[in-house]
């Protein structure tokens, strides 16, 4: 059984006894909703901070100031003002932080999951608690709630992946994949996390996305397109989120 199963099952068992012991009267002045999301974004923060996830825990802090705003006299800056900065602040953090010149690898042989610097090639194992997948389905479903996801995709004949993301980071490579139609659907829901997407250099990416306080972004060198290129389309929603395609 994974940690973070563990983790999660041992949250919701606290509130179910929270609600419980509220409904005894035993807590007065606190409402049931209040109980549940305090222990449900303490948790998420507890897991940011321990996973070091800088969009985790400023959107933890940012529900928790929401839930007790009327108590700590700060409902004027809830709820939009101060979701708005814990965005700006991750999107910021992530500028300064996210762009080192590191590059997930997989060991498909002993499978190990390491990444490793371009100026060195020595191979760091990540931190465990990160879920990594691997999938050669046709279509493919990538889901990631709370926690950190890597998802290899290693298709010969991928049609469609589906993106649900929320309150986490996701990393997903295509760059193993095969889409002998040259056309490949990315349909994504994006909530309060960040996703990034890394394809072949020569690939071409046509951008849907729908993005409410979002944003859309491609990194990396393009390659000229050629006859092996696919045409990437990416649809769905991005909500005080980001998405990011990366290009290798």
């Amino acid at each position: 059984m994974k940690k973070n199963n563990i983790y999660w099952g041992m949250i919701f068992i606290i509130m179910a006894a929270l609600i419980v012991v509220n409904g005894l009267g035993l807590i007065e002045g606190v409402g049931v909703w209040s109980i549940i999301f305090t222990v449900l974004f303490g948790a998420a923060l507890l897991d940011g901070i321990v996973r070091l996830q800088a969009t985790t825990i400023l959107f933890s802090l940012a529900f928790l100031a929401i839930v007790w705003s009327e108590q700590l006299h700060i409902e004027s800056i809830t709820p939009w003002p101060i979701l708005f900065a814990a965005l700006l602040g991750s999107i910021g953090i992530s500028m300064i932080f996210g762009k080192k010149n590191k590059k997930w690898k997989k060991d498909y042989s002993g499978g190990n999951h390491y990444y490793s610097n371009n100026s060195s090639n020595e191979g760091k194992y990540f931190d465990e608690n990160v879920n990594v997948e691997q999938d050669s389905g046709e279509v493919v479903t990538c889901e990631s709630k709370f926690a950190g996801t890597v998802k290899y995709i290693t298709s010969n004949n991928l049609k469609k992946v589906y993106v649900r993301n929320e309150f986490s980071g996701m990393s997903i490579y295509l760059d193993k994949a095969k889409v002998p139609s040259k056309r490949l659907e990315i349909e994504i829901k994006n909530s309060f996390g960040g996703v990034e997407i890394y394809i072949p250099a020569n690939w071409i990416v046509e951008n849907e996305l729908n993005c409410s306080f979002g944003g859309y972004d491609e990194e990396g060198t393009k390659a000229p397109t050629d006859a092996e290129s696919v045409t990437v389309v990416i649809k769905g929603s991005a909500n005080l989120s980001g998405v990011t395609i990366k290009y290798i």
